[in-house]
């Protein structure tokens, strides 16, 4: 079985379904994305399970009036039942409380499997790589890139 061009356009969608469900504070859709076995690390934030997962979205977004990602640089590598993907995001937060704003570029990780109910998230990362303002979000060293490489000195 190779992996066909839906399938590729499936796994896409997961992550313009994530950042939509989000956006839209849709908790229980967004709960349907993942398995629920799913692992996730969010700007150093080790998560274990589907239902932890959502809960700590839920709970930051519960800050936010209004949030806005923007995904884009889409790489895909699928073998049989398993994916990996990455993309860059751009994500936009409005504070509830202040009105302040918060923009975060980063970097999607995702490590996915086929199930009977189609492609699911198995593994989410999410790897900060700068902000506007600056720390204006959670206080976390952002990683950057995870493959990033150091130039090496003489």
């Amino acid at each position: 079985m190779s992996n066909t061009a839906n399938d590729l356009e499936a796994i896409r969608g997961l992550l313009g379904r994530y950042a939509d469900h989000i956006d839209a504070v849709d908790l229980d859709s967004l709960a349907t994305l993942f398995t629920e076995d799913a692992t996730a690390w969010l700007l150093g934030t080790e998560l274990t399970g589907r239902d932890e997962i959502v809960a700590y979205v839920g709970k930051a977004l519960d800050r936010c009036e209004a949030t806005s990602h923007l995904i884009g640089s889409h790489v895909v590598d699928a073998q049989w039942d398993r994916a990996t993907q990455t993309a860059v995001v751009q994500a936009f937060h409005r504070f509830r409380d202040t009105g302040g704003t918060w923009l975060l570029h980063g970097r999607y990780v995702q490590s996915l499997v086929l199930t009977g109910d189609g492609w699911r998230i198995a593994r989410h990362e999410l790897h900060g790589i700068g902000s506007e303002p600056d720390g204006g979000g959670p206080a976390r060293t952002y990683s950057g890139h995870p493959r990033r490489r150091t130039p090496q000195t003489a």
